[in-house]
């Protein structure tokens, strides 16, 4: 047992903190990166402050408003290095936690840098989500529970934890019964002591009246569906998550998960020596093999071992599609015993060195050795998902917000579309201040976004979509802008003409009418955008696709772009003769093109034989340095 020294201790988890905000800095996503996750929803609400998605999650709104305010990156990016300091901050707390447990310095500062480059852990903390501050949660009640219990802690420094945790995530309840078991082994004092538990009370109870948010914000604004109700039953239904319990008591989605596919994911998580090494730390403190009393380890491993069952059981019984960050508790949780396990390691050692005493010199080696080995794993383990974590350079997003924003939409279009990419274009307008004037729609049922459409048009409003609408090309005249699709009431598409002037036909009864060429340097890489005027002479019978390319004499696939017109979304056999439809196609460069002169290449042919029609060149572009 090491003796105790608080300010080492507190040094020990500021350095580890340091170590995984580095990593996790120098990996976050510059700004959003996903249309249809939480992520998104959280880089506009946290800015904004908004109503985030059930259970609301205040503290989480409210401390991440404050990382809104710094004075650089991209809005998004600020919320997203809240994560990493939330995360950070739980792999220090993790490491006071592991040393309350096991009295040892060594065992808990590789079991918390262990914890650093779990796969699922590492991506929370590089994107804005809320796990990174659950984590943080977890292990703060986890060290206050543990203090209290050894008698070196007091006991409203649990309610506190234990009232944050549940103003931000509902998982925190999973602690509960190791708390229970935890706080039991002082019964007798807790009976006593009426003023500790009155306060433990009051700081309980605090941190909830954050929920008072919901209702004050709601009288301003609403969540980004537009679902929250801003009175009791609504607000009782938000914060409760009630709708969310269908993936206890049910399976929505159809999901069917075998024992091969838990295995596998806790394999490449934490791995199975880190799985049989925590196991044995739960075994050595039920058998008092490590702490500072038998008695007292044994409860420390029982309440270690129900935190382990519950993390695990509520992983396991929950329907989710993105079960991996549901089980981030029990990883977690796992590294706690990991300690533990490194612990019973290090107590074996040193019990064998006390034996071969005229060898009691290779003491200090034998810690040397573990702590070489776990640190290996880590750095091995962080190099191999490092690819995979790495977000800093992840632009595609972003670039798709801007880039539908920058388009020359008539003024008050409106674009409709699910409610990820609408939700896009609403931080772009916040955070970039493009297009004020534009009205995002969100609609994410096919039927929803016919209405919102013929309403729009009705009204006079241009109205554009986000992506294909099965069904639209029979009822309305349709055309690409940019990433964009414009609708039209069927046969009135008007289009303004192009710079490039041409009036060559493909065949199959196709005109090509004019082009427009443009390179493009794009934060996510370059690309050459080709917009397109086609001519139907008669009716297409069957569907055509086109082959956008940039050529040299000798490769004429130096990059390329193959797709079905108007972003697949207006198919040659529903154009109108004597209509001209816009189309544009965005070829992606890949980064070994070389900077230089190419031709445009633009060929059509038959989708079910792959048959050509006819092609056309465009003329030289030239492209920039990667």
């Amino acid at each position: 047992m090491e003796t105790r020294r608080p300010r080492l201790d507190y040094g020990i988890a500021l350095g580890l903190g340091l170590i995984g905000l580095i990593l996790y800095v120098r990996t976050a996503a510059p700004s959003v990166v996903a249309l249809f996750d939480d992520s998104l929803e959280f880089q506009l609400v946290l800015p904004t402050l908004g109503i985030a998605h059930p259970t609301g999650y205040p503290l989480y709104t409210l401390l991440g408003y404050a990382f809104t305010r710094l004075p650089f990156g991209e809005m998004a990016y600020r919320v997203n290095l809240f994560s990493a300091a939330a995360a950070a901050a739980a792999i220090g707390m993790l490491y006071l936690a592991g040393r309350e447990l096991t009295g040892r310095r060594l065992a808990a500062a590789l079991a918390a840098a262990y914890a650093i480059a779990i796969p699922v852990w590492w991506s929370q903390a590089t994107v804005a989500e809320v796990y990174a501050l659950h984590g943080f949660l977890q292990a703060l009640l986890c060290w206050t529970a543990l203090r209290w219990s050894h008698g070196t802690g007091r006991l409203w420094p649990v309610g506190l934890a234990l009232g944050l945790g549940l103003t931000h995530h509902r998982m925190i309840v999973l602690l509960a019964p190791a708390v229970a078991i935890w706080l039991a082994a002082r019964f007798g004092e807790i009976a006593r002591e009426r003023r500790a538990w009155s306060s433990a009370v009051v700081a309980f109870l605090l941190p909830l009246s954050l929920y008072a948010y919901l209702p004050i914000r709601g009288r301003v604004t609403t969540s980004l569906d537009g679902t929250y109700r801003n009175d009791w039953a609504g607000f009782w239904a938000w914060v409760t998550a009630r709708d969310y319990n269908v993936f206890l008591t049910g399976n929505p989605f159809q999901i069917d998960r075998d024992v091969r596919f838990y295995l596998d994911f806790l394999r490449e998580q934490v791995g199975y020596g880190a799985v049989a090494l925590a196991a044995v730390g739960v075994i050595g403190l039920l058998l008092g093999w490590i702490g500072a009393g038998r008695r007292r380890a044994r409860w420390d491993g029982a309440g270690l071992a129900a935190a382990l069952l519950a993390t695990y059981g509520f992983g396991l019984a929950y329907r989710a599609a993105d079960i991996e960050v549901f089980f981030i508790p029990a990883f977690l949780t796992t590294a706690l015993a990991l300690a533990a396990g490194l612990a019973v390691v290090q107590e074996g050692w040193e019990v064998l060195c006390r034996r071969l005493t005229q060898v009691s010199a290779i003491r200090p080696l034998g810690h040397v050795a573990l702590g070489g080995i776990v640190l290996m794993a880590v750095v091995w383990g962080a190099a191999d998902h490092l690819p995979q974590m790495d977000r800093h350079s992840r632009w595609e997003v972003h670039d798709l917000g801007v880039d539908m924003l920058s388009q020359p939409l008539p003024e008050g279009a409106a674009i409709v579309g699910i409610l990820g990419e609408t939700t896009l274009i609403r931080y772009v307008q916040f955070a970039h201040g493009l297009r004020p004037d534009v009205l995002p729609v969100p609609a994410d049922r096919e039927a929803d976004r016919f209405i919102a459409v013929d309403r729009l048009l009705r009204e006079g409003r241009p109205v554009f979509l986000t992506r294909r609408l099965p069904g639209a090309e029979q009822r309305y005249s349709l055309g690409a802008v940019g990433p964009l699709i414009r609708v039209w009431p069927k046969g009135e598409g008007r289009w303004d003409p192009l710079p490039g002037r041409i009036d060559q036909s493909l065949g199959a009864g196709v005109r090509l009418r004019g082009y427009l060429v443009e390179s493009k340097a794009l934060r996510s890489g370059r690309l050459v955008r080709l917009t397109l005027h086609w001519r139907a002479e008669e009716p297409i019978a069957e569907p055509l696709k086109i082959s956008a390319r940039l050529a040299t004499p000798a490769d004429d696939k130096v990059a390329m772009r193959d797709d079905e017109p108007v972003h697949r979304a207006y198919p040659t056999t529903a154009w109108i003769p004597g209509e001209i439809v816009q189309d544009v196609y965005d070829i992606r460069v890949p980064p070994s093109v070389p900077a230089g002169r190419y031709e445009v290449l633009v060929i059509l042919y038959r989708a079910a034989d792959g048959t050509e029609s006819g092609r056309v060149t465009l003329g030289p572009i030239e492209l920039p340095p990667p």
